[in-house]
């Protein structure tokens, strides 16, 4: 049974080690996450938008690229049999979708500001968004996803640690 997990995992390393000891015999490690340059129009305009406001936020995300996660997997005694990065633009459906997103998955971005000037940095950044990432025909905006979906298996070379 497949299981789609939408929460952000901070500790990869704590992942990769969890399902090395937790998969079965024989079994593979399938997952997508956000890959390098996901949701990169967004977290340009947001950061530039606090910047502008005297705030620096660092990009609170791990979106690796194919390398740096195979490198995290190979490191955790997995052999990884296939990965690629595709963009998924991904529709925030309703003229308040990018806003919407942005309360699902701001939060650490905003942390040090107020309400008010959070409202204010949101609205600022669907201003600057809006031209490239809003439909106003079909009231849609499109976010920037890009994903990197992974097989891997035991190296069965490595010496597998309990």
């Amino acid at each position: 049974m497949a299981h789609q997990v939408t929460k952000m995992i901070d500790d990869q390393d704590a992942v990769s080690e969890r399902v090395a000891a937790a998969l079965a015999p024989n079994g593979r490690y399938v997952a997508e996450l956000g890959a390098s340059g996901n949701v990169a129009a967004i977290v340009a305009a947001v950061r530039t938008e606090l910047r502008n406001r005297g705030y620096d936020a660092a990009d609170p995300w791990y979106f690796p690229t194919i390398g740096e996660h195979a490198t995290l997997l190979e490191r955790h005694g997995f052999a990884v049999r296939s990965a690629t990065v595709f963009d998924r633009p991904t529709d925030l459906d309703g003229p308040d979708g990018l806003r919407e997103w942005l309360a699902v998955f701001g939060d650490s971005l905003f942390a040090p500001l107020s309400e008010a000037e959070r409202a204010a940095v949101v609205a600022a950044v669907e201003d600057r968004l809006r031209p490239e990432r809003y439909d106003p025909d079909t009231e849609t905006w499109t976010a920037d996803y890009r994903r990197l979906r992974f097989v891997a298996v035991p190296d069965e070379s490595v010496s597998r640690q309990t």
